[in-house]
């Protein structure tokens, strides 16, 4: 009797038990890829003539800077290190309407030619889509001189500079600020 139930179990869980079978389902799938292809805006940039002189000493972080606050002070700018401070106060209603001038960087064609790029602000000016003005510096027979304020708008952003064909090359970005987005790209050429 036992082995009958056993049989009879054992048939029972065979046959109510069902085999899964694996079903496959071809699709024929199509990759699309999308290329994002940028182009680079290639144009000229006509700036005051500008000859540097190449027996000079190399256009260094420190001489630009002094070169520029020299350049601003004579027309009326302040540097940082001149405006009147308080700690803990950002504003000071005596320093409404000045004009300040701070460094920002230094991009060289060669060791005689360059872009200083600086802030220019009221002192305490905040705001997240100010962007750094940019001026040319070189080497001239009298020392280093910054000319061509403003030659490119703010909002453009420099990569890279170098000489091409003995021109000099600036390769930028238009910036956004607000979007946040690189616009396009250029490839300026100052004549």
């Amino acid at each position: 009797m036992k082995n009958t139930l056993l049989i009879l179990a054992l048939a029972v869980t065979l046959f109510s038990c069902k085999k899964s079978e694996i079903k496959t389902e071809t699709k024929d799938a199509t990759k699309t890829e999308t290329k994002i292809v940028e182009t680079i805006q290639d144009t000229v940039v006509i700036i005051k003539a500008i000859n540097p002189v190449a027996n000079q000493d190399s256009i260094s972080i420190d001489k630009a800077t002094q070169t520029l606050y020299a350049h601003f002070k004579s027309k009326g700018f302040l540097t940082q290190d001149e405006i009147e401070k308080k700690p803990g106060i950002r504003w000071l209603p005596k320093n409404k309407g000045k004009k300040v001038i701070e460094f920002s960087e230094l991009f060289l064609f060669n060791s005689q030619l360059g872009v200083i790029t600086y802030w220019n602000a009221e002192p305490g000016a905040i705001g997240h889509c100010v962007q750094p003005h940019l001026a040319l510096i070189s080497n001239t027979a009298s020392g280093l001189a910054i000319s061509n304020e403003e030659f490119l708008s703010p909002n453009f952003a420099i990569d890279s500079l170098k000489m091409e064909d003995n021109k000099p090359i600036i390769y930028s970005r238009d910036y956004n600020c607000y979007t946040k987005e690189f616009l396009k790209k250029y490839k300026v050429q100052l004549k």
